[in-house]
């Protein structure tokens, strides 16, 4: 009797220490999948981050490209200057590149976001003169051709007089008051043209004076740009992959730059 109550306790111990150990193992196995699924979830995060970096790191690399070009149309082409696409995608792109990145990068984003908001304030304050002479001038070009309406209708009534009037006393004084008219409608044209072609020169000399000035105004964006490239290189870890090199920007500025001697000469 006693041996099989021994028998059974050492069953028991057994059976005990066989589901601690299962138990324990359990334990142990859910720990790793956990710790697993932990570095899959970081890695994924990571890869995603990563991902979003390199989007915004891309899309800023390339509009930052455009902005000399954008800047010199504007300057140029009033068309240009009501689309607006480019500059928001820069203001989004640094937004967007302060928010994720590393404090290093987030700073240079910052300085960034100062210069390319001066550099758009110059532009802006520069163009105030000459939007104004091209409004002005829009109103010379309606004036003008209202008065060269009214020049062709006097021109027309006096043709009808001279042919349909018969009383030689009242046609002599109707033709004096038409070209009368006639004469001071023209010299209000003349005038007009006058003022039309001195706003265009002086349009342009403001044109030649904007660019000099945003020439200037961008020199400062070239080591900012060549700091963050270089450090969004070494954050995306693939230096031959991506190519943030200033070639592009340099290749426009020169363009520009040629632009410019021809607009001067």
């Amino acid at each position: 009797m006693e041996q099989q109550w021994i028998a059974l306790g050492i069953a028991i111990v057994t059976g005990s220490s066989t589901l601690i150990g299962v138990a324990i193992t359990n334990y142990f196995n859910i720990k790793a999948i956990e710790k697993r699924h932990k570095f899959e979830a970081e890695e994924n995060e990571k890869k995603t981050k990563l991902e979003l970096r390199k989007e915004v790191y891309l899309g800023l690399a390339e509009d930052i490209y455009l902005l000399n070009t954008f800047i010199f149309k504007c300057i140029n082409d009033r068309q240009s200057r009501s689309e607006n696409n480019l500059i928001n995608r820069l203001n989004t792109q640094i937004r967007k590149l302060q928010l994720i990145s590393s404090n290093e990068i987030s700073y240079e984003a910052d300085k960034l976001n100062s210069l390319f908001t001066k550099v758009m304030f110059d532009l802006n304050f520069g163009l105030k003169e000459i939007i104004m002479l091209e409004y002005e001038n829009d109103n010379l070009d309606k004036f003008t051709q209202r008065y060269q309406k009214e020049f062709d209708s006097f021109s027309s009534l006096s043709n009808e007089v001279k042919i349909t009037e018969l009383d030689l006393s009242l046609k002599i004084n109707k033709l004096e008051i038409f070209h009368k008219e006639m004469v001071n409608t023209q010299i209000k044209i003349e005038k007009m043209n006058e003022d039309f072609l001195e706003n265009i020169n002086k349009i342009d000399e403001y044109k030649k004076k904007l660019m000099m000035e945003m020439i200037d105004s961008l020199k400062p964006l070239r080591p900012i740009l060549i700091n963050l490239m270089n450090l969004m290189r070494l954050d995306l870890g693939v230096i031959d992959q991506y190519k943030f090199d200033l070639h592009e920007y340099d290749l426009e500025h020169n363009q520009f730059k040629e632009y410019l001697k021809d607009k001067i000469n």
